[in-house]
């Protein structure tokens, strides 16, 4: 998992995709070659999580407390890109497993994440 987290290219597609602002619209995404790139490569990456979660082989807890927000807000942002090429391409599978992720994390993971750890987990002992 961390090859995915600590990864130039992952790095790069956040901060990209992250300027964006909430439900992008597709066509935004759709003509410009480096925003598709930053997209697919989230896509991508977040889907692998995903299904790694689903077979419970990185517990979804570890997925939130390492990368939980950018992933929130990265669908945040892709949404509208994915289920318009979901219509476009008649693929209902595009992004599916992120799109389970970001539910799963919706439904069971962290409620303080929007505090940030360095609030949320400072009364931590080792």
């Amino acid at each position: 998992m961390l090859s995915i987290t600590v990864n130039p290219d992952h790095i790069r597609a956040s901060y990209t995709i992250l300027d964006l602002p909430q439900n992008c619209d597709h066509q935004t995404i759709a003509v410009s070659a480096a925003l598709r790139d930053a997209a697919n490569t989230l896509m991508v990456q977040y889907e692998f999580l995903g299904n790694l979660v689903y077979q419970r082989m990185v517990p979804l807890q570890t997925v939130d407390l390492l990368m939980g927000g950018i992933i929130r807000a990265s669908w945040k942002r892709l949404r509208p890109y994915i289920e318009e090429e979901r219509k476009i391409r008649h693929l209902a599978n595009i992004a599916e497993w992120f799109q389970w992720l970001v539910e799963r994390l919706d439904e069971y993971g962290r409620t303080d994440k929007s505090e940030g750890a360095y609030v949320a987990y400072r009364d931590w002992k080792p």
